[in-house]
């Protein structure tokens, strides 16, 4: 299914980028990752694509606008503020993997001064 470019969870059909399943596969083939990609993800695609000069069909300063619509005045639209507590942490997209936060000091006994257990846990005598 690595050549064919295709994976049973989907992401890698539609998209055409890599999944992590896909991305297994080739480390364990040795296929390189810039094959699976799609081709219009490629810079070569993208500089072809802008190689040309794109210019506007007539200048806006040009263009006749009527009357009503410029003595118009536009506000912004009227918007309510969601109810409830704001999140202080974003929520990971798809493929963000989460890393666990890990602890850097090590825990300290109130009791004795030992390290790597806490009071509750003390096992030496008083």
């Amino acid at each position: 299914m690595l050549a064919e470019k295709k994976c049973s969870c989907k992401y890698f059909d539609n998209i055409k980028i890599p999944c992590g399943h896909a991305m297994l596969a080739a480390d364990g083939l040795g296929v390189p990752y810039d094959t699976l990609c799609g081709h219009w993800y490629k810079t070569t695609v993208w500089r072809e694509t802008y190689a040309g000069v794109i210019s506007p069909e007539e200048d806006p300063k040009d263009v006749d606008i009527p009357e009503e619509v410029s003595s118009m005045v536009v506000y912004p639209p009227i918007t309510k503020r969601q109810a409830g507590r704001r999140r202080k942490t974003r929520i990971p997209s798809t493929g963000e993997i989460r890393v666990p936060k890990k602890k850097l000091v090590q825990n300290r006994c109130g009791r004795c001064g030992g390290y790597g257990h806490n009071r509750t846990n003390c096992a030496n005598p008083i």
